[in-house]
């Protein structure tokens, strides 16, 4: 049974990467996918009025959620960083 701050922090890594992927669609798969970006648009501005009131509601109630979130995010980030490093050639491609 999860508590409720494992949900907290689920449900801020689950509209942090939704807000990633949808900006990632805007700026970098713009060519190469047919979509309509104020759908897109409209889901990111969704999704950071969601997640600043669900901030604002965990920071009044439970701060030590944010904190332990927060430190994943730098801890999931940094982990990727170093993983497309130690899998990128020094011409920018992967074998991924």
């Amino acid at each position: 049974m999860s508590t409720p701050r494992a949900r907290s922090r689920g449900a801020i890594y689950y509209l942090i990467m939704d807000i990633a992927i949808h900006w990632g669609l805007l700026t970098k798969l713009c060519t190469r996918i047919d979509f309509n970006p104020v759908i897109v648009v409209a889901a990111i501005i969704l999704d950071v009025a969601v997640l600043a009131a669900f901030v604002w509601v965990r920071a009044s109630t439970d701060a030590l959620s944010l904190y332990v979130a927060g430190a994943g995010i730098v801890l999931i980030v940094a982990g990727q960083r170093l993983l497309m490093h130690s899998h990128t050639r020094a011409d920018g491609t992967m074998d991924m």
